[in-house]
């Protein structure tokens, strides 16, 4: 066992301010520089839409599922999106077998909230016919590996497995809906939401911390955005309180991250 091992695996804190007095970090990225990240779509024939995403050692796969139900009565023109987040144990040691953990749900929460905040999806555009059918979407994201970072790629999972969604026409005007699975028509989404995370370590923000760096960061901040550089959501747990030239600072370098995620879901789905 090699000393730089003995070193990084005893004194992961100083291990990495070693190398960020140099103005590096282990991997070789610079401290505003984030992994490379890779998004395939269409992988799932099973799912009306699906999408994987890499991003480092992290991955991430979506599958949007649609079933015909009825509409609410408080919204009889509208249908429904349903996001869900399963982080299984095969992802990371950390994780234990059993109901979905508190940050688990607080993901999915996040999910549901980027989607209503960017009005991502217009439900009357799922409404079949008023008071009558409508689709609910399924949008199902499981964390494979979880190496840091976990939430920008669910959310970049999500927005690309929806930009590769398409749904079965439906004919009403029988009496009783018929379904065809040949003939199917694209899901009408209207933007491009992304996550962009931060690792607070000692006086410096890490863009797209990895899971060892994320280990030794006193906090984290994730910030959800769509094209345009709208703020969608942001997500902080641990450390102290951002200042605010901090925090637009680090909004500006997630805003240029952000035009460089949607870039890559514009052209994994083949959109302009």
């Amino acid at each position: 066992m090699s000393m730089d091992f003995m070193f990084r695996a005893l004194q992961p804190v100083e291990f990495l301010s070693k190398f960020l007095a140099q103005g590096i970090r282990p991997d070789g990225r610079g401290v505003h520089k984030s992994r490379e990240t890779t998004i395939n779509v269409g992988s799932i024939s099973t799912a009306e839409g699906s999408a994987i995403v890499r991003t480092g050692e992290t991955v991430a796969v979506c599958g949007v599922k649609a079933e015909l139900t009825n509409p609410s009565a408080k919204h009889p023109n509208e249908g429904f999106v349903l996001c869900n987040v399963e982080m299984p144990p095969l992802c990371s040691p950390h994780v234990q077998p059993g109901p979905p953990s508190p940050s688990t749900q607080a993901l999915t929460q996040t999910l549901q909230d980027v989607l209503v905040n960017s009005a991502t999806i217009n439900l009357e555009d799922l409404c079949i016919e008023s008071h009558k059918l409508c689709w609910v979407l399924y949008v199902d994201v499981v964390c494979l590996c979880d190496d840091g970072g976990v939430m920008d790629a669910c959310v970049l999972a999500m927005s690309s497995a929806l930009h590769n969604t398409s749904l079965p026409h439906v004919d009403v005007s029988s009496g009783s809906p018929v379904v065809s699975l040949e003939e199917r028509c694209a899901l009408c989404v209207r933007s491009f939401p992304v996550s962009i995370t931060f690792g607070f370590f000692q006086n410096k923000a890490l863009l797209d911390p990895c899971g060892e760096e994320e280990k030794v960061c006193r906090g984290k901040l994730s910030v959800a955005m769509q094209e345009g550089g709208k703020v969608l959501a942001l997500h902080k747990t641990g450390g102290s309180v951002v200042a605010a030239a901090s925090l637009m600072a680090l909004l500006s370098l997630a805003q240029e991250r952000a035009q460089v995620l949607v870039e890559l879901v514009r052209t994994a789905t083949k959109k302009t």
